[in-house]
């Protein structure tokens, strides 16, 4: 029996998906998580389950940054119950080549209302930017719909609007009268303000027990006390405060900064101190610290802060969301094809190093309670050409780690084909092989095997073009050899300094002295100048004729780099 525990990132479907959501508080106006289910507006929801989403597109036709999505749309109705909060929904499809296809995505018009029905399956949740993935089952054009007070009632709301006689706040979603408010003072009267509190309706009139309300304009606050909502802008000082897209100082006190210090970057909070103006340095100034100018900047003196989410957790900023519940079959987790979009990358490394990173804790978890049966069941999908290129070879990979000899010769067989698009990969998982699983299967792990096929990869000059590295495609911008191929995209030179081989060593040390292709100069000289001192670091003291060779490309690297 395959033993499996449950988490947001690896959830295991074995039955078939069913809508499973119930309200857990009327005046709940947040996202969290409660286990392994979602709780969004107060309303429960398990991964896999059904949900109806209504709003603009504000993204279509492109891969999100670290998600599987397509496009994405602004939640702003929840299974039909309004939400004031900025959820989005990454959209995707259920299976490579289904429905909806990208020119489906594509065709969505941004801003235009849409109602999206289709499973929810991963969040994240705690960041400012809260997204959701969600397979689409059904999805059409609708009128666009806005949120009106009558949407919001018995539930805590936050409204900016024109302060109006009577200590009432004229919003777009309405008017609501403030509740023990006869009337606004005069200098704010007719001015854009802020409410928070909780949305009643009586005799027909809408009333707000406020708990927190202020001009919008910083100017008219400033020197009094102040609570203000916004968003913390630094990861480990909270030096900043974001409102309103304005960045204000936060001083705050040394116990506050320690007790929270490193952990909530980009939360939302409630800020009370005493606003003042004064000249200070450019808050995030990319310059030289000494060019900082000074100018008149918002300082929050004194600060105490509130957290407005719940944290269970360090930020998920940039933690990958995925499309695709895992299911299981012969008793044994089947491996997802799937891979999150990692924007701004400086360079292209094998991608099978994303699908690795996408099923790591499942593989983990498979190579833990692995049986006999468990590595025939890896075989066999390994030798399934009906399975995805990149997870035969993360099968064979596992299989390798547990000194399954299917899996290395089918890594051995794969680092042959030279073809510009496979290589990358195969080397990549020959030389993770010892580094899946756990500690305790990691120390049975045996890599001797390889040492053959990686010292013929380490002797190779044949050339090879790696421009897809630098994002350049099949460019041969830079048309390099295969051993450099090793280097760039795998861990197998250190595996193969922990060999303690003298042909593995004597393969690296020809590499280091004899291979200065200009390839490695620039970009990636770097690389080339840590390999070289690992293996200083490494090796039983080496020639002094080798070393000499190493030391003068050594130095004509690092004055290059400089």
């Amino acid at each position: 029996m395959f033993l499996l525990r449950r988490s947001f990132a690896c959830f295991v479907l074995f039955t078939i998906i069913v809508p499973l959501f119930c309200l857990t508080s009327a005046l709940q106006g947040e996202v969290t998580r409660d286990g392994q289910d979602f709780v969004l507006d107060g309303v429960k929801f398990s991964p896999g389950s059904e949900i109806e989403v209504i709003g603009p597109i504000i993204s279509s036709g492109h891969r999100l940054e670290m998600s599987a999505g397509e496009a994405a749309l602004h939640g702003m109705w929840i299974n039909g119950r309004a939400s004031q909060d900025r959820i989005f929904f990454h959209l995707c499809r259920a299976k490579p080549g289904g429905w909806p296809a990208y020119k489906d995505f594509k065709s969505l018009k941004r801003y235009e209302f849409y109602k999206i029905r289709g499973h929810i399956i991963e969040g994240r949740i705690n960041c400012a930017r809260k997204a959701f993935t969600l397979v689409v089952k059904q999805m059409e054009s609708v009128p666009s719909r806005e949120i009106k007070l009558a949407d919001l009632v018995d539930r805590e709301i936050a409204l900016e609007g024109i302060a109006v006689p009577g200590g009432i706040i004229k919003a777009s979603e309405g008017e609501a009268r403030i509740d023990q408010l006869t009337d606004w003072p005069e200098s704010v009267l007719g001015k854009q303000v802020f409410v928070r509190g909780t949305l009643r309706k009586s005799q027909g009139t809408f009333q707000i027990n406020a708990l927190n309300w202020h001009p919008v304009d910083l100017d008219e606050l400033v020197g009094k006390e102040v609570t203000l909502e916004g968003t913390i802008s630094s990861d480990s000082k909270f030096k900043s405060f974001e409102y309103r897209k304005k960045y204000l100082y936060l001083e705050v006190p040394d116990e506050l900064l320690w007790k929270y210090r490193g952990h909530f970057r980009d939360r939302r909070v409630r800020v009370s101190g005493k606003l003042i103006l004064e000249d200070r340095p450019e808050l995030n100034w990319n310059g030289p610290k000494r060019k900082n100018p000074k100018s008149p900047w918002y300082v929050i003196q004194e600060a105490s802060l509130t957290f407005l989410e719940k944290m269970d957790g360090e930020s998920e900023d940039g933690i990958p969301i995925y499309a695709t519940l895992y299911t299981v079959s012969e008793g044994v987790p089947e491996l997802i094809a799937e891979c999150a979009h990692r924007g701004n990358c400086q360079v292209n490394r094998a991608t099978v190093m994303y699908y690795i990173r996408r099923n790591e804790e499942m593989i983990n978890r498979i190579l833990s309670q692995a049986t006999p049966e468990t590595q025939n069941v890896l075989a066999r999908r390994m030798n399934d050409e009906k399975q995805h290129r990149l997870v035969r070879l993360i099968y064979a990979a596992m299989l390798a780690h547990l000194n399954d000899k299917r899996g290395q010769a089918f890594l051995i067989e794969s680092t042959r084909d030279h073809d510009i698009e496979k290589l990358p990969d195969a080397l990549y998982c020959l030389g993770i092989v010892p580094s899946l699983g756990s500690r305790q299967s990691q120390d049975k792990t045996e890599i001797r095997w390889a040492e053959k096929p990686m010292i013929a990869l380490m002797n190779s000059r044949e050339l090879f073009d790696v421009s897809p590295y630098f994002g350049f495609g099949r460019s041969k911008e830079y048309s390099s050899t295969i051993a450099d191929a090793v280097v760039l995209y795998s861990n197998i030179p250190d595996l193969m300094l922990r060999m303690n081989s003298p042909a593995a060593q004597r393969a690296i040390i020809d590499y280091m002295t004899s291979n200065k292709t200009s390839f490695w100069y620039g970009r990636t000289a770097t690389m080339h100048i840590n390999l070289y001192h690992r293996v200083q670091n490494t090796l039983p003291p080496i020639p002094a004729e080798d070393l000499k060779k190493m030391q003068q490309f050594q130095a004509e690297l690092e004055s290059l780099w400089k």
